[in-house]
Protein backbone atom coordinates (compact mmCIF):
# COMPACT_ATOMS: atom_id res chain seq x y z
CA UNK A 1 0.00 0.00 0.00
CA UNK A 2 1.30 3.52 -0.52
CA UNK A 3 -0.30 6.42 0.75
CA UNK A 4 -0.38 9.89 -0.97
CA UNK A 5 -0.65 13.27 0.73
CA UNK A 6 -0.59 16.71 -0.57
CA UNK A 7 2.44 19.41 0.16
CA UNK A 8 2.11 22.42 2.62
CA UNK A 9 2.62 26.29 1.52
CA UNK A 10 4.39 26.50 4.64
CA UNK A 11 7.83 25.22 5.16
CA UNK A 12 9.90 24.56 8.88
CA UNK A 13 13.44 25.36 9.44
CA UNK A 14 15.71 22.62 9.68
CA UNK A 15 19.38 21.90 10.81
CA UNK A 16 21.06 18.45 10.77
CA UNK A 17 22.88 19.13 14.23
CA UNK A 18 19.74 19.48 15.96
CA UNK A 19 18.10 16.80 14.29
CA UNK A 20 20.43 13.21 14.84
CA UNK A 21 17.61 10.95 13.64
CA UNK A 22 18.24 11.07 9.97
CA UNK A 23 22.14 11.41 8.48
CA UNK A 24 23.08 13.45 5.29
CA UNK A 25 23.61 10.15 3.61
CA UNK A 26 20.02 8.95 4.56
CA UNK A 27 18.64 12.15 1.99
CA UNK A 28 17.84 11.12 -1.95
CA UNK A 29 17.36 13.49 -5.11
CA UNK A 30 13.84 13.64 -6.28
CA UNK A 31 12.86 11.41 -8.94
CA UNK A 32 11.65 13.89 -11.56
CA UNK A 33 14.43 16.34 -10.61
CA UNK A 34 15.10 17.37 -14.18
CA UNK A 35 11.19 17.98 -14.91
CA UNK A 36 11.37 20.12 -11.64
CA UNK A 37 14.43 22.08 -13.31
CA UNK A 38 12.43 22.94 -16.33
CA UNK A 39 9.92 24.16 -14.18
CA UNK A 40 12.40 26.38 -12.21
CA UNK A 41 13.93 27.32 -15.36
CA UNK A 42 10.43 29.12 -16.50
CA UNK A 43 9.87 30.03 -13.23
CA UNK A 44 13.05 32.02 -12.90
CA UNK A 45 12.00 34.20 -16.23
CA UNK A 46 8.79 35.80 -14.61
CA UNK A 47 8.62 39.42 -12.92
CA UNK A 48 7.88 39.33 -9.43
CA UNK A 49 3.99 40.72 -10.83
CA UNK A 50 3.59 37.84 -13.08
CA UNK A 51 4.06 35.59 -10.23
CA UNK A 52 1.82 37.27 -8.25
CA UNK A 53 -0.49 37.09 -10.87
CA UNK A 54 -0.06 33.26 -11.75
CA UNK A 55 0.07 32.43 -7.72
CA UNK A 56 -2.66 34.64 -6.84
CA UNK A 57 -1.27 36.35 -3.66
CA UNK A 58 0.77 39.53 -2.83
CA UNK A 59 3.75 41.49 -3.64
CA UNK A 60 5.55 40.10 -0.26
CA UNK A 61 5.14 36.46 -1.27
CA UNK A 62 5.43 36.89 -5.10
CA UNK A 63 8.39 38.75 -3.84
CA UNK A 64 9.71 36.09 -1.61
CA UNK A 65 9.12 33.36 -4.21
CA UNK A 66 10.61 35.75 -7.13
CA UNK A 67 14.22 35.61 -4.66
CA UNK A 68 13.37 31.79 -4.00
CA UNK A 69 13.41 30.50 -7.46
CA UNK A 70 16.37 32.92 -8.91
CA UNK A 71 18.87 30.98 -6.21
CA UNK A 72 17.08 27.51 -6.24
CA UNK A 73 18.82 24.45 -5.79
CA UNK A 74 18.82 20.86 -6.98
CA UNK A 75 21.39 18.84 -4.54
CA UNK A 76 20.89 16.53 -0.93
CA UNK A 77 21.57 19.74 1.52
CA UNK A 78 17.88 20.87 1.40
CA UNK A 79 15.45 19.50 3.74
CA UNK A 80 13.98 15.99 4.09
CA UNK A 81 10.48 16.14 2.56
CA UNK A 82 8.69 15.10 5.14
CA UNK A 83 10.45 17.59 7.58
CA UNK A 84 10.36 20.12 5.64
CA UNK A 85 6.72 21.20 5.28
CA UNK A 86 4.52 22.73 8.05
CA UNK A 87 0.87 22.69 8.03
CA UNK A 88 -2.02 20.83 10.00
CA UNK A 89 -1.78 18.22 8.26
CA UNK A 90 2.24 18.01 8.90
CA UNK A 91 1.71 19.06 12.42
CA UNK A 92 -0.17 16.16 12.90
CA UNK A 93 2.22 13.41 11.22
CA UNK A 94 4.69 14.44 13.94
CA UNK A 95 7.28 13.82 11.88
CA UNK A 96 10.11 14.81 13.80
CA UNK A 97 9.08 12.48 16.65
CA UNK A 98 8.86 9.05 14.34
CA UNK A 99 12.52 6.90 15.05
CA UNK A 100 14.92 5.78 12.08
CA UNK A 101 13.02 3.09 11.28
CA UNK A 102 9.73 4.13 11.14
CA UNK A 103 11.07 7.07 8.56
CA UNK A 104 12.85 4.51 6.72
CA UNK A 105 8.85 2.32 6.38
CA UNK A 106 7.78 5.75 5.60
CA UNK A 107 10.11 6.57 2.74
CA UNK A 108 8.69 3.24 1.09
CA UNK A 109 5.64 3.46 1.55
CA UNK A 110 4.08 7.67 1.68
CA UNK A 111 4.33 9.81 -0.96
CA UNK A 112 3.61 13.67 -1.38
CA UNK A 113 2.62 14.99 -4.26
CA UNK A 114 4.20 18.12 -5.22
CA UNK A 115 3.03 20.79 -8.18
CA UNK A 116 7.07 21.71 -8.63
CA UNK A 117 8.60 18.02 -7.59
CA UNK A 118 5.41 15.94 -8.88
CA UNK A 119 5.63 13.37 -6.62
CA UNK A 120 8.61 13.02 -3.42
CA UNK A 121 9.37 10.34 -1.07
CA UNK A 122 9.90 11.78 2.36
CA UNK A 123 13.26 11.71 2.34
CA UNK A 124 14.03 13.38 -0.99
CA UNK A 125 15.99 16.86 -0.37
CA UNK A 126 13.82 19.37 -1.05
CA UNK A 127 14.13 23.53 -0.69
CA UNK A 128 11.19 26.25 0.22
CA UNK A 129 8.81 27.03 -2.47
CA UNK A 130 5.38 27.57 -3.67
CA UNK A 131 3.52 26.11 -6.67
CA UNK A 132 0.34 24.62 -6.37
CA UNK A 133 -0.75 21.84 -8.58
CA UNK A 134 -3.29 24.06 -9.98
CA UNK A 135 -1.31 26.49 -10.89
CA UNK A 136 -1.73 27.64 -14.97
CA UNK A 137 1.66 27.85 -15.58
CA UNK A 138 2.28 27.13 -19.33
CA UNK A 139 5.19 25.12 -19.83
CA UNK A 140 6.54 24.07 -23.71
CA UNK A 141 3.00 23.35 -25.06
CA UNK A 142 1.39 22.55 -21.97
CA UNK A 143 -1.03 25.25 -20.63
CA UNK A 144 -1.00 24.32 -16.76
CA UNK A 145 0.41 21.55 -14.39
CA UNK A 146 -1.97 19.31 -14.53
CA UNK A 147 -1.40 19.37 -18.42
CA UNK A 148 2.40 18.97 -18.28
CA UNK A 149 2.57 15.98 -15.57
CA UNK A 150 0.24 14.59 -17.28
CA UNK A 151 0.08 10.38 -16.12
CA UNK A 152 3.82 11.02 -14.69
CA UNK A 153 3.10 10.63 -11.32
CA UNK A 154 0.76 7.94 -11.18
CA UNK A 155 3.19 5.92 -13.51
CA UNK A 156 5.82 6.11 -11.12
CA UNK A 157 3.32 4.95 -7.95
CA UNK A 158 2.00 2.23 -10.41
CA UNK A 159 5.78 1.03 -10.60
CA UNK A 160 6.47 1.44 -7.05
CA UNK A 161 3.57 -0.66 -5.99
CA UNK A 162 5.10 -3.51 -7.97
CA UNK A 163 7.24 -4.08 -4.76
CA UNK A 164 4.07 -4.22 -2.20
CA UNK A 165 2.06 -6.69 -1.91
CA UNK A 166 -1.12 -4.93 -1.44
CA UNK A 167 -2.17 -2.80 -4.69
CA UNK A 168 -3.46 -0.37 -2.77
CA UNK A 169 -3.10 3.55 -3.25
CA UNK A 170 -4.21 5.40 -0.01
CA UNK A 171 -5.32 8.74 -1.05
CA UNK A 172 -5.61 11.19 1.37
CA UNK A 173 -4.40 13.89 -0.39
CA UNK A 174 -6.77 17.08 -1.39
CA UNK A 175 -8.75 16.92 -4.34
CA UNK A 176 -6.46 19.38 -6.20
CA UNK A 177 -3.51 17.08 -5.91
CA UNK A 178 -5.36 13.53 -6.32
CA UNK A 179 -6.53 14.49 -9.28
CA UNK A 180 -3.40 13.74 -10.54
CA UNK A 181 -3.47 10.25 -9.68
CA UNK A 182 -7.20 9.47 -9.73
CA UNK A 183 -7.45 10.29 -13.30
CA UNK A 184 -5.20 7.68 -14.80
CA UNK A 185 -6.09 4.77 -12.48
CA UNK A 186 -6.19 1.39 -13.94
CA UNK A 187 -7.46 -1.93 -12.55
CA UNK A 188 -4.59 -3.02 -11.62
CA UNK A 189 -4.88 -0.65 -8.25
CA UNK A 190 -7.19 -0.25 -5.64
CA UNK A 191 -7.83 3.62 -4.88
CA UNK A 192 -9.09 4.20 -1.36
CA UNK A 193 -10.30 7.88 -0.28
CA UNK A 194 -10.67 8.72 3.23
CA UNK A 195 -13.34 11.35 3.90
CA UNK A 196 -13.10 13.03 7.20
CA UNK A 197 -16.60 14.63 8.77
CA UNK A 198 -18.41 16.16 11.25
CA UNK A 199 -22.02 15.84 12.50
CA UNK A 200 -23.82 19.32 12.16
CA UNK A 201 -27.82 20.08 11.95
CA UNK A 202 -28.36 16.36 11.53
CA UNK A 203 -26.04 16.14 8.52
CA UNK A 204 -22.34 14.68 8.04
CA UNK A 205 -20.21 17.89 6.95
CA UNK A 206 -16.38 18.55 6.21
CA UNK A 207 -13.82 21.25 6.50
CA UNK A 208 -9.99 21.88 6.13
CA UNK A 209 -9.91 22.41 10.07
CA UNK A 210 -10.71 19.08 10.81
CA UNK A 211 -9.65 16.67 7.80
CA UNK A 212 -6.19 18.28 7.65
CA UNK A 213 -5.43 16.91 11.09
CA UNK A 214 -7.21 13.90 10.97
CA UNK A 215 -5.23 12.82 7.46
CA UNK A 216 -1.89 13.34 9.18
CA UNK A 217 -2.95 12.33 12.09
CA UNK A 218 -3.95 8.56 9.83
CA UNK A 219 -0.41 8.91 7.81
CA UNK A 220 1.29 8.82 11.26
CA UNK A 221 -1.08 5.85 12.18
CA UNK A 222 0.16 4.29 8.97
CA UNK A 223 3.14 4.41 10.13
CA UNK A 224 3.37 3.58 13.44
CA UNK A 225 0.91 0.30 12.89
CA UNK A 226 2.56 -0.48 9.37
CA UNK A 227 -1.06 -0.75 8.09
CA UNK A 228 -1.22 -2.08 4.83
CA UNK A 229 -4.79 -3.23 4.40
CA UNK A 230 -8.15 -1.57 3.96
CA UNK A 231 -9.00 -3.48 7.38
CA UNK A 232 -6.32 -1.98 9.46
CA UNK A 233 -7.31 1.29 8.18
CA UNK A 234 -10.99 1.22 9.37
CA UNK A 235 -9.74 0.62 12.58
CA UNK A 236 -8.63 3.84 12.87
CA UNK A 237 -9.81 5.81 15.98
CA UNK A 238 -8.65 9.52 16.76
CA UNK A 239 -9.85 12.57 18.48
CA UNK A 240 -13.51 11.28 18.48
CA UNK A 241 -13.40 10.10 14.63
CA UNK A 242 -13.87 6.00 13.70
CA UNK A 243 -15.33 4.19 10.75
CA UNK A 244 -18.55 4.97 9.54
CA UNK A 245 -19.21 3.77 6.27
CA UNK A 246 -18.05 2.73 3.05
CA UNK A 247 -18.81 3.51 -0.66
CA UNK A 248 -17.70 1.15 -3.29
CA UNK A 249 -17.40 1.41 -7.17
CA UNK A 250 -19.26 -1.44 -9.22
CA UNK A 251 -15.21 -2.49 -10.04
CA UNK A 252 -14.86 -2.51 -6.52
CA UNK A 253 -11.52 -0.79 -7.67
CA UNK A 254 -12.46 2.64 -6.39
CA UNK A 255 -13.79 3.24 -2.61
CA UNK A 256 -14.23 5.83 -0.34
CA UNK A 257 -14.31 5.29 3.81
CA UNK A 258 -16.05 7.70 5.53
CA UNK A 259 -14.82 8.03 8.92
CA UNK A 260 -17.06 10.86 11.67
CA UNK A 261 -16.44 12.57 14.41
CA UNK A 262 -19.12 11.78 17.42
Amino acid sequence: MITIISPAKGFNSFDYHDYNIIKKEDVSLPHFLENAKEIVGNLKSLAIDDICKLMKTNAEIGSLNHERYKGFKFDKNGIPAILAYEGMQYTAIKASDLNRSELFYANDHIKILSGLYGILSPLDSIYPYRLEMSTGLAINKTKNLYEYWNNLIFERIKNDLKSHNDKIILNLASDEYSKVVKKYLDNEATFVTCSFKAIKNNKLTTHSTISKPARGKMVNYTIKNRADSIEMIKKFNYDGFSFHSEIVSKNGKIIELIFVKM
